[in-house]
């Protein structure tokens, strides 16, 4: 996508390229016709670790901090590229304090619903750290085991007319 703007000094855009949030690295490009002084805000999500962000193929050194906008203040030049990491670990939610082994499974901004075999009814336990450590098989699906059985973990916009859950137990 683009964003376009103008000032003063001419039209300034910033194309961004990515596949998230399937993958982590987010590309941005400034196309200016002149030099323009400005900082750019970058979002970095409170969800994620380890963070980072690249400047014409240097390590930003300024801050890059979960839950807060990274601000890169500079005089941009046509040409010049961000890249920004934005590391998508799994992690558990909760459904409430009162249910703390009742999670949802989240991948950076995504949950996954967990399919369920059509054999298999109710959904079984699974061990936390089974889920913390997803198999990813594909672009948009995990898996995770519990027992002898295999079970697929994809996005809302993936669920068919399959039965899923969005909470698991956890053991």
């Amino acid at each position: 996508s683009t964003l376009r703007w103008s000032r003063r000094d001419g039209i300034f855009s910033l194309t961004q390229a990515s596949n998230w949030p399937y993958d982590p690295n987010i590309s941005f490009v400034v196309k200016t016709a002149t030099p323009a002084d400005m900082t750019l805000h970058f979002r970095i999500p409170a969800w994620t670790r380890g963070a980072s962000l690249t400047l014409n193929g240097k390590r930003w050194e300024g801050q890059v901090t979960p839950g807060q906008f990274c601000a890169v203040n500079r005089t941009w030049k046509d040409g010049d590229r961000v890249e920004l990491e934005l590391p998508l670990v799994a992690r558990l939610e909760a459904i409430d304090s009162q249910h703390p082994n009742t999670v949802a499974i989240m991948r950076g901004p995504l949950v996954l619903f967990a399919l369920k075999p059509l054999q298999t009814s109710p959904m079984p336990s699974f061990g936390r750290n089974a889920l913390l450590n997803l198999q990813q098989v594909s672009q948009r699906e995990w898996q995770v085991r519990s027992g002898d059985t295999s079970y697929r973990l994809v996005p809302f916009t993936e669920v068919g007319s399959e039965p899923y859950t969005t909470y698991v137990r956890v053991i």
